[in-house]
């Protein structure tokens, strides 16, 4: 637990985005301090990284269905219910603005697969 509290103290103030000119750490320099993690909180990391922040590439080569899929059996391995539903709800929002895109190109509401509470909404 000592090198938990040495390496969130390690970690820079976050000043408000509207006001940050460029990133208070380098991505290298927070994979250095994120080494002082466990194996098992790294991989929790890794796995909330990976579904927080999708590459292009991987929203666009699955179908709807087993993207969505995907991500249920990812989500599922998360094992802190905050940072599950945090990502629950980007995923959400994400499934919403997908919706929207659908309809404004004019597809069939019956050909679209979502994910969370507001896909039968949508």
């Amino acid at each position: 637990m000592t090198r938990y509290y040495t390496l969130v103290t390690a970690l820079p103030n976050l000043p408000a985005l509207a006001k940050c000119k460029q990133l208070p750490i380098s991505r290298i320099a927070l994979n250095k301090r994120l080494t002082m993690l466990s194996d098992e909180d790294l991989l929790q990391l890794q796995l909330a990284e990976k579904l927080y922040h999708q590459s292009e590439a991987s929203l666009e080569n699955l179908p709807d269905k087993p993207l969505v899929l995907d991500w249920q059996r990812q989500l599922e391995k998360i094992t802190s219910q905050p940072i599950r539903e945090r990502i629950r709800l980007r995923l959400e929002w994400q499934t919403l603005l997908a919706a929207l895109r659908y309809r404004r190109e004019g597809h069939s509401p019956e050909s679209f697969y979502g994910f969370g509470r507001w896909t039968g909404l949508v």
